[in-house]
């Protein structure tokens, strides 16, 4: 990969350096040797760049909505809330004169792409449009999306009214014979123990887990006490950035992780196949991240493993729960029925990891058919490092508030 070095003086551009590196690790361990360059190409972090003149119109034309929107809060007696946006949208305003860009920019989008209000904004469906008659096939089809084939586990409203009650087709059947995973609904006493006794039985037969929670802390603190444990952990979630999510998850199939503990990422479109174990703790507090759709979506990660199984930590049966499971045992006497009469026998999808053209970390690389892995605690180390300055020094206090975070009984 390129390393581009950028000296300035006096705000300007003085001069430009290149380096070579084959792994980002070695730039913290490797002194790199530079060469000078005349020129190069630098691309912008942020798509929502524009020039200076369209910038200052738009502002002009946000400020003016503002005043609008401030003397309708104002009317209303929302006074808190007409101060909050005010200055919300001043600092924005200020970072966007300064630098063209400011967090939260796409909430501006109209103003800067000059459209009318209520308009949708561009997407890469107005560039097909642009070319003719086109057809789009869209996976995960509940995000919805219009003028497609609409695909998906779990089809909305939207969906299945805009197709019609005769043109919906269920495709439940797969040529590996796979099966829905089995369900199995536990209370929430002594949840962790019995969670950390199933993640061992399934480590064992060198199967890995996926751990579903409620909130990013939580997924950290579970992290954390797995791994004390000598469980091979590591979390996921929305503060990981893209790139670590996709070493994380390749690192899950290497075997460097045999648990991945995640709040929101581990729905649609992962395909892990090693994976045959779900749990997802407190499936029983009703909101979207335990909806009907994004249990069927979570329990489908599953589905690539013969040996499939869901566990639900609840203590009582939620409207989203009874679907969930009446849907997927459904779907799963459907798939024995045809197995049984096409004599299929269920076959664990093999999947090759392949090379690694996106980057995993230098142990999984190092690991890559050697079964001899750090232990968990090390996994995980660097981010508890950067929680808390001594995280090997636990006051008995602070053990007491991870535990009670923790505690079975919620």
């Amino acid at each position: 990969q390129e390393v581009i070095r950028v000296k300035f003086k006096n705000d300007r551009i003085d001069k430009i350096f290149l380096a070579h590196v084959a792994d980002p690790e070695d730039m913290e361990l490797t002194d790199l040797k530079y060469e000078h360059i005349i020129q190069t190409n630098i691309f912008p972090a942020k798509y929502w760049i524009t020039s200076d003149d369209k910038v200052g119109l738009a502002i002009e034309n946000i400020k003016s909505e503002l005043q609008q929107t401030i003397k309708r809060l104002k009317k209303d007696k929302k006074l808190e809330e007409a101060f909050r946006l005010q200055a919300k949208t001043d600092q924005d305003i200020e970072m966007m004169r300064q630098t063209g860009y400011c967090h939260g920019i796409e909430n501006y989008s109209r103003h800067l792409d000059f459209r009318k209000a209520g308009a949708p904004p561009y997407s890469l469906l107005d560039f097909f449009k642009s070319k003719g008659e086109f057809l789009t096939i869209i996976d995960e089809s509940h995000k919805r999306i219009q003028k497609s084939i609409y695909v998906s586990a779990t089809p909305g409203k939207h969906e299945i009214e805009k197709a019609g009650p005769d043109n919906v087709a269920e495709q439940l059947v797969r040529p590996t014979g796979l099966l829905d995973p089995t369900i199995e609904i536990h209370p929430t006493k002594n949840q962790i123990a019995h969670l950390l006794e199933n993640i061992k039985d399934r480590v064992s037969k060198n199967e890995r887990i996926l751990v579903t929670t409620l909130t990013k802390r939580m997924a950290e603190d579970l992290s954390e006490h797995l791994a004390e444990q000598g469980i091979k952990v590591n979390y996921l979630h929305s503060e990981i950035k893209t790139l670590d999510r996709i070493k994380i998850l390749k690192d899950l199939r290497l075997g460097h992780h045999d648990v991945i503990v995640g709040v929101n990422l581990l729905r649609e479109g992962l395909d892990l196949p090693e994976v045959s174990l779900i749990a997802i703790l407190d499936a029983d507090k009703e909101g979207f991240l335990r909806n009907y759709t994004t249990l069927i979506q979570t329990m489908g990660r599953a589905a690539r493993n013969v040996n499939g199984h869901v566990i639900m930590y609840a203590d009582k049966i939620t409207k989203s729960i009874d679907n969930a499971v009446k849907e997927v045992l459904r779907r799963r006497k459907t798939q024995e029925i045809y197995n049984t009469e096409n004599s299929i026998i269920p076959t664990t999808i093999i999947k090759e990891i392949g090379s690694f053209d996106l980057p995993i970390s230098r142990n999984a690389a190092n690991n890559l058919g050697n079964d001899n892995h750090d232990n968990g605690q090390d996994i995980i180390n660097n981010r508890i490092s950067k929680k808390s300055p001594s995280p090997n020094k636990e006051t008995k206090s602070q053990k007491s508030t991870k535990t009670k975070r923790l505690q079975d009984s919620r």
